[in-house]
């Protein structure tokens, strides 16, 4: 993908250089070639096995929050018609694995806060040597995408955090109770899971996009009219790194 901007007169030319790594897939034009290309024309299509595998794993993520959230609408349909009737046979164990729950996402978020603090350091320091031009854009921009993917597994995290502790205090009334379990809490706590799964998918379609954005840019375009005056052929089935 191209990123950036230059001024290009004529007789001048332009070193394009990969932000992905990626295996040439197609040579589209070939080259070195004195014949002139116009802006858009496709000079080469690029395949990363890495954004491919992301972009099932965010189509499957996406997928399944989807069915979560049809769940929650149709259970809080059921509540609220009264058509379901919510009972718990062993209130212990219920209340003992609501209490492991937060404990496992308590842990969690207490991880993914150190590793978002250790890469924020990382960010200070990487912004001063992309500066002083010590290293390129690229890595800086490689860990401010990393830090942004932790950001949103927090978010999810304390969103758990949330259910799970909901699901505490209903283990603990529930304890109380024998039968005819409270639709109201219930009603409450769907409703907070319905609106957790709303936003989490919201935030993977985002992320969804990115990706495919990032795919589409590993189709190499002319930026503007000109001629090819690399070897473009001896670069079929070639893997690209960042920076070539």
């Amino acid at each position: 993908s191209i990123t950036g901007s230059a001024n290009v007169t004529e007789g001048e030319s332009l070193d394009i250089r990969s932000t992905e790594t990626a295996v040439v897939k197609q040579i589209f034009q070939t080259g070195p070639s004195s014949i002139i290309l116009g802006k858009g024309t496709k000079i080469l299509q690029m395949y990363s096995p890495t954004l491919t595998a992301q972009l099932g794993q965010q189509m499957q993520l996406l997928s399944k929050l989807d069915s979560d959230i049809r769940t929650q609408r149709t259970l809080i349909q059921s509540i609220r018609t009264g058509s379901i009737k919510l009972e718990g046979e062993n209130r212990d164990d219920e209340l003992q694995a609501a209490y492991a729950m937060v404990r496992k996402v308590q842990s969690r978020i207490t991880s993914l806060q150190n590793q978002i603090k250790i890469q924020s350091d990382q960010i200070t320091k990487l912004r001063s040597l992309t500066k002083a031009g010590a290293i390129s854009e690229f890595q800086l921009q490689n860990t401010l995408s990393s830090q942004e993917a932790l950001a949103g597994e927090l978010e999810g995290a304390k969103g758990e955090l949330l259910s799970a502790l909901a699901d505490v205090k209903i283990a603990q009334r529930n304890q109380k109770i024998d039968q005819d379990v409270n639709l109201e809490e219930q009603l409450s706590k769907a409703l907070d899971e319905l609106n957790s799964a709303e936003s989490s998918f919201r935030v993977g379609k985002i992320a969804l996009d990115a990706i495919e954005d990032r795919i589409s840019n590993l189709t190499l375009v002319m930026p503007f009219d000109g001629v090819i005056n690399s070897n473009t052929r001896a670069l079929l089935s070639r893997t690209v790194t960042p920076g070539e």
